[in-house]
């Protein structure tokens, strides 16, 4: 399992892709539904909560929400599990191109991010609801 601060600097630095702090919460999110879906297992034990504009997990929101305008890039050596790479991988060559209100349309339209808002704002996005539902979404031959 990867530490969420060490995925979210590996999503910062992939190479080609902005990322602002929004467009990094949803990244997050597709990186744990893609591990949950193909692996079984989370990529991380964070908590990712339902806000108005998509999943976000609470810890990496702070610690980048000055990043509305982008954030930089940097040359820090992260450690990201090898078998939670090639999932945060698959999930990044998949949404990382997608601006982050294609993002925030895209969870939106989907269970999970749905069904913990109708809960009210800040309800948990379960790690079973994830896997339940992008489980019939994500193949990985």
């Amino acid at each position: 399992m990867t530490d969420v601060f060490n995925l979210a600097e590996y999503i910062i630095n992939y190479p080609e892709i902005y990322v602002d702090n929004l467009k990094l919460q949803k990244l997050l999110f597709y990186c744990q539904a893609v591990s949950l879906a193909i692996n079984k297992k989370p990529i991380f034990n964070n908590r990712i909560e339902a806000w108005d504009y998509g999943p976000v997990v609470p810890e990496v929101y702070a610690k980048y929400r000055n990043g509305d305008l982008g954030i930089e890039k940097s040359d820090a050596e992260v450690k990201v599990d090898p078998e939670d790479l090639k999932m945060a991988d698959l999930a990044l060559d998949h949404y990382g191109s997608m601006s982050g209100s294609k993002l925030i349309q895209l969870t939106h339209s989907e269970r999970p991010w749905q069904d913990a808002y109708k809960q009210g704002r800040n309800t948990e996005i379960t790690q079973q609801a994830i896997q339940k539902f992008y489980s019939t979404i994500y193949r990985y031959e």
